[in-house]
């Protein structure tokens, strides 16, 4: 007997680095609709200016938007900055012209379409595109990269020069032919695109820079490895007790596991499902994070995920959020004395395995139960007018807050994320403040529909003096 699968699995993730992208085929996938935020807790103060505080407050419907703000769930508009990288003294240029990167992004376009987002990119603008001189930068390929620090710190300071813009370097790849590979992910801030070499299935393939965004925006593959064979794949599934897992890429509920095999038989034909052992594989043709052929689509829970990247990445002028943007003087949350704790225990948590986003590699992490609170004091020896400013921790797990700061009601947090990320700066704003401790009041308000619990993580309070 065959089975048919449709199961969903722990998110995976995965560092993409994509050889063959695909190109993206019709398949009509609903846009996800995004969580409403009930205007629960208590009366929120009017705080005009206050659309990118990462905070709802003042007459917002949601996290900085709504009332005077964006409208929430609205078309995310976003810039593209083609860099047309070469080597230091120009040589080995990518094979790309601006008239062919707009057809690119014009499909890009199609697909993200569902997603509510929108990429703009016109090649008769002087500022369409910058040429980039850099061997580093033109040779990188990737994580296996020898060079990749390097490549990865420079491209991420290049790419910051365009705030605003989501950057794409087209580059030509090491050696004396033009590379077909291209890569992203959401760790850095830039897609290393190719030039019109990249093909798939015979032809042009011209919907590389629709799945390499994706990945920029968060997204896995579909599949968690590339097999040679649908006998290597087959051998995979019995090798590791038929567990349909071993070919999920992204963990996501609508995307089923992917035993993607790289030959034309299944990569460019028409083939709906793969029978490995007994086991039928409904095959993500039309997902634009497959390598199949041709596919245009997106399902709902890639579009809310990515659509938090993207969200995410405006909210910083298309960077990642980080916590070591502080100006001012960091006072970490774990030093800090507690003044109060209610339904809630905190203690402090090395982040080094997280990534290297968070100031001193600890936070405070604070176990909130429904309605918990916790103030801590925050030492002022010079009394002045300070610019304060929360840096935190987003995760799967974590709850909204109220935050209060002093006698003053700041605003409500949402915590939630699809993974473990540094927020960046939470603007508490500016306060006059006299030389003694003040009081950071937090309070648990339930959590998002998508959080799996009211957790939160606090990395430091910063105090920038205001002139």
């Amino acid at each position: 007997m065959t089975t048919l699968l449709r199961i969903a699995s722990p998110l995976l993730f995965l560092v993409a680095a994509c050889g063959q992208s695909a190109i993206p085929s019709g398949e009509d996938m609903a846009r996800a609709a995004l969580p409403d935020l009930a205007p629960t807790g208590p009366d929120l103060l009017p705080a005009p200016g206050t659309c990118n505080d990462q905070l709802r407050n003042g007459q917002e419907t949601d996290t900085d938007c709504g009332g005077p703000c964006p409208a929430c769930g609205g078309k995310l508009e976003i810039p593209i900055q083609a860099l047309l990288v070469s080597d230091d003294d120009g040589g080995r240029p990518c094979p790309i012209t601006p008239a062919e990167i707009k057809t690119w992004v014009d499909q890009a376009n199609q697909v993200w379409n569902a997603a509510g987002v929108h990429f703009g990119f016109d090649p008769a603008a002087p500022d369409c595109c910058a040429a980039i001189k850099s061997t580093l930068l033109n040779d990188m390929t990737g994580t296996g990269d020898a060079n990749w620090a390097a490549e990865k710190k420079y491209g991420n300071e290049v790419a910051a020069r365009y705030p605003g813009r989501a950057a794409v370097y087209f580059r030509h790849g090491p050696g004396p032919n033009p590379t077909g590979g291209a890569f992203s992910w959401f760790d850095y801030n830039f897609v290393a695109a190719v030039g019109r070499v990249s093909t798939v299935c015979g032809h042009v393939n011209s919907g590389i820079l629709a799945h390499e965004i994706g990945h920029y925006a968060g997204l896995a593959h579909t599949f968690a490895r590339v097999f040679a064979s649908v006998k290597e794949a087959e051998d995979h599934f019995t090798m590791n007790n038929a567990d349909p897992n071993v070919f999920d890429g992204d963990g996501l509920g609508d995307t089923p596991p992917d035993p993607f095999v790289s030959t034309p038989e299944v990569q460019c034909q028409p083939t709906q499902s793969l029978s490995l052992a007994q086991v039928d594989f409904p095959l993500p043709r039309g997902n634009v994070m497959s390598y199949y052929d041709a596919p245009m689509g997106l399902t709902p829970n890639q579009i809310e995920r990515a659509r938090w990247f993207w969200t995410a990445r405006k909210r910083h002028g298309m960077a990642m959020p980080d916590n070591h943007d502080n100006a001012g003087m960091a006072l970490q949350a774990e030093t800090l004395a507690i003044d109060q704790e209610l339904k809630e225990s905190s203690g402090p948590q090395d982040m080094a395995g997280f990534g290297d986003g968070w100031d001193g590699d600890r936070q405070l992490f604070c176990g909130f139960k429904s309605n918990g609170e916790l103030t801590l004091r925050v030492p002022v020896e010079k009394a002045g007018t300070y610019r304060v400013d929360l840096y935190a921790t987003f995760a799967p797990d974590f709850g909204r807050f109220w935050i209060d700061f002093d006698t003053e009601s700041i605003g409500l947090f949402d915590a939630y994320a699809p993974g473990v990320f540094p927020t960046g700066r939470i603007a508490l704003g500016t306060h006059t403040l006299a030389a003694k401790n003040h009081l950071l009041h937090i309070q648990n308000n339930g959590k998002n529909p998508l959080s799996t619990n009211t957790l939160f993580g606090i990395d430091y309070i910063s105090l920038t003096p205001v002139p």
